[in-house]
């Protein structure tokens, strides 16, 4: 059996202890994935998982279900729900319930806290009476008549924006581009010097600390990101027409500039995040600017497509991707993501 080095606890292992990484979590995008294979070892792979991953998913869900992943079985994620009951006697607001139609809510019995974070059953009377006789509650049972009118079903959205800007987020972001650029690159030797700070900032969990990771905030760059992309050539690699991104997708590349390999990652095309990968042990490039080609990722289907960038125009863009003065002011940007976050839940994703 043959071993491998974990390129973040940098310990070696025997192959029964790998783990393939998701580069771009399973929860964020469908159909095929983006896999690391033969590099992560299963501690690492769920440490990072814990420490930021888990977080996120969790604040992100409902962004999630717009763009229809799935379960790692296949299965569909379930919508979430708030129901509303009122009339003289009674008014209870649920906690979100996950489902996957809501016209099932009246033909079996539903489980929920209400704002109080009481337990609360409802449904079909007979079967909440044989529920509450098993527990001995029968006098708890009360016979209400649910029509439209006082009965009320609506989906629930609850995207903390904070979330974008968060210590979870920005080592997840670290992880994904850094594990992207080693796939991208199998020339690339992550145990080398040059890449000390970002692995072992993934993982120590100190992304944050050493300010690896910059959040773009400048709202018109990010519309000539996400919303006008004539700074992108058609090419023969694919058929592409510039014009509005689709938000729900995912974008990478990378940018060598003074000395400092940059990878950029887009996430759901909301918003643009820097993060610094080296900073030594690079060619010297500072008279001239290394780009990569930009991966475009589709968050329903994992399908990837390779775009240009327009090599007479890029410098400016560089430039401006270069001044820190374009990052990391939440408050700027607070009012265009919300635009972008409406836009993923009004237009659902589909075909």
């Amino acid at each position: 059996m043959g071993s491998f080095i974990c390129i973040y606890c940098e310990k070696e292992y025997l192959m029964d202890e790998v783990s393939k990484s998701d580069i771009i979590p399973f929860a964020f995008i469908a159909g095929e994935k983006l896999i690391l294979k033969n590099r992560v070892c299963k501690g690492c792979n769920n440490l990072v998982n814990k420490n930021a991953e888990q977080t996120i998913i969790m604040q992100l869900e409902s962004l999630r279900r717009r763009i229809n992943v799935t379960k790692r079985q296949g299965e569909p994620l379930k919508n979430q729900y708030v129901i509303k009951y009122k009339n003289d006697t009674i008014e209870l607001e649920t906690n979100p319930i996950k489902s996957d139609d809501p016209s099932l809510f009246l033909t079996k019995p539903i489980y929920f806290k209400d704002k109080d974070d009481k337990g609360v059953i409802i449904g079909p009377i007979e079967e909440v009476k044989d529920i509450a006789s098993k527990k001995g509650e029968e006098n708890k049972v009360t016979m209400q008549n649910i029509t439209e009118e006082n009965f009320t079903i609506y989906e629930t959205y609850s995207v903390p924006r904070a979330a974008f800007f968060s210590k979870e987020m920005k080592t997840m972001v670290a992880k994904i581009c850094y594990e992207w650029l080693i796939k991208m690159c199998p020339e690339l030797n992550p145990l080398e010097d040059g890449y000390k700070h970002i692995r072992n900032s993934i993982f120590t969990d100190t992304v944050e600390g050493y300010n690896l990771v910059d959040v773009m905030t400048n709202t018109n760059i990010a519309r000539g990101l996400f919303e006008d992309l004539s700074h992108l050539d058609k090419t023969d690699i694919i058929e592409f027409i510039p014009k509005k991104l689709v938000v729900g997708d995912y974008y990478l590349f990378f940018e060598i500039k003074n000395n400092k390999l940059y990878c950029f990652f887009a996430f759901m095309g909301m918003v643009l995040y820097r993060v610094l990968i080296a900073s030594e042990g690079l060619i010297n490039t500072k008279d001239n600017l290394l780009i990569s080609l930009i991966y475009k990722y589709k968050g329903r289907t994992g399908e990837q497509e390779i775009l240009s960038p327009n090599r007479e125009t890029w410098a400016e863009l560089s430039h401006h991707l270069s001044d820190q003065n374009n990052y990391n002011k939440a408050e700027d940007y607070s009012k265009y993501l919300s635009t972008k976050i409406n836009e993923l839940i009004k237009y659902r994703i589909e075909e």
